[in-house]
């Protein structure tokens, strides 16, 4: 991997808002298109095939926005980038092609990884789509002032094959997440700010995995797996 640019942050508030417009606009073209083409093909009456129709236009239509799915997010980019140059030996995050951050590969590079499950406790933002049972995997990277903190929502079967790759660290979100374990947790706040990580985890033996995963929620990128993986490969083969 001489240069590579991978593109952050895909699911972002842009597909949010694109995807179900572009939803209703399928459902009620192919509709339409059902509801008027059946009676051709099988004779009978439009009035007789509505439901027919309604059903095919709704599973037709999710099916094209799925497979669709990595088009629009070509057509509609976040704007977020990470360059790897292994040449140059260096990471540059930009936004909107203006760079941010440059991190070089240094001998003093920190890299931190760890991951948790997605279950049952509180969730917020993003994280709100993610199904339980999938898993959240982040990479801290530091390089004397410069700090990137990029990670992935995997479901098991990937992420069984990226914890065979690489050595990391578990942690647990029902530690600071779970309303039943922490009755503390306020009730009402905005959907897309979590809780606070509880100050006994920061300074526990895992307190600066817990840091990396505070600041993962304050500014994390976000990866597709692929990528995320692709990543990791070259970080481990530089770093070591």
């Amino acid at each position: 991997m001489e240069k590579k640019v991978f593109q952050l942050n895909q699911d972002h508030r842009g597909i949010s808002i694109a995807a179900p417009i572009i939803l209703i606009l399928l459902i009620l073209i192919s509709y339409r298109v059902f509801y008027r083409v059946l009676p051709l093909i099988f004779g009978g009456r439009s009035a007789e095939y509505i439901f027919i129709a309604l059903f095919a236009s709704l599973f037709g239509s999710a099916l094209i926005l799925w497979v669709a799915d990595p088009l629009l997010k070509k057509m509609l980019p976040s704007g977020h980038a990470l360059t790897v140059d292994s040449n140059a030996k260096s990471l540059t995050y930009a936004v909107n092609e203006e760079v941010q951050q440059v991190l070089e590969n240094k001998p003093d590079w920190q890299m931190t990884k760890w991951f948790f499950r997605m279950g049952r406790f509180v969730k917020s933002g993003r994280e709100r789509q993610i199904p339980n049972g999938w898993y959240c995997l982040a990479v801290s990277l530091k390089a004397e002032a410069e700090e990137l903190t990029l990670f992935c929502y995997a479901p098991p079967r990937k992420q069984r094959v990226l914890a065979n790759l690489f050595n990391w660290n578990e942690i647990s979100m029902f530690e600071t997440l779970d309303e039943k374990r922490n009755p503390n947790l306020p009730i009402m706040r905005p959907p897309t700010l979590a809780p606070s990580i509880p100050s006994r985890l920061l300074v526990g033996d895992k307190g600066h995995i817990w840091l990396g995963e505070r600041k993962r929620r304050e500014d994390g990128l976000e990866m597709s797996p692929k990528d995320f993986q692709q990543l990791l490969s070259y970080l481990e083969g530089v770093s070591g």
